[in-house]
């Protein structure tokens, strides 16, 4: 099989939607490892073949189109005219190389809370949000609520779901491994 080489584009852009990123089999520790993608593209380029084999995968509003160099198959089928909307769980197998999985589920994570126009109010302590603190933001589409997560106020850890919606609130949850396929 062939080595890819995988190089993301804007990575100072970061994706509102979800997505977690690629499942790729790591020859070095014999197992499935996800690369997270937190821009708008990535190509994927068999590092020993033609160009013209590449693969790039461009998030669109709401999908991941993947534009496909030949031979490029998504879940065992081949790619007819050099373009496919993805999904979660698609497997993606450029000309020779290992397939891919495509995850569209996004993790939680600690991050700064970038403050809105009007007040936000963590949905567990109902305390004001400011902006800057540490802060979750439910994973879940149709929620995407805010709450506080540090040490003083560990709102979204404190209980196994959110506190607006109750999706899962552990922060190493990928949801699934290709493995579960």
């Amino acid at each position: 099989m062939t080595e890819l080489k995988i190089t993301p584009y804007d990575q100072n852009i970061e994706i509102s939607c979800t997505i977690t990123g690629l499942w790729f089999y790591s020859h070095a520790s014999k197992a499935w490892a996800a690369l997270h993608v937190d821009g708008r593209a990535l190509t994927l380029l068999p590092v020993s073949t033609r160009p013209r084999q590449a693969v790039q995968l461009f998030r669109s509003r709401k999908h991941w189109v993947l534009f496909a160099g030949c031979g490029t198959r998504v879940n065992a089928r081949p790619v007819y005219g050099g373009l496919h909307i993805v999904q979660d769980r698609d497997a993606i197998q450029p000309d020779g190389a290992y397939p891919l999985f495509l995850s569209t589920r996004k993790v939680p994570r600690v991050e700064a809370f970038p403050g809105q126009e009007r007040n936000v109010f963590c949905p567990r302590c109902k305390l004001t949000l400011e902006p800057g603190c540490d802060a979750v933001q439910c994973p879940n589409p149709d929620c995407s609520t805010w709450s506080h997560q540090h040490e003083d106020l560990p709102c979204w850890s404190y209980d196994e779901g959110c506190a607006a919606c109750g999706h899962p609130t552990a922060m190493d949850d990928a949801g699934w491994t290709p493995e579960d396929l």
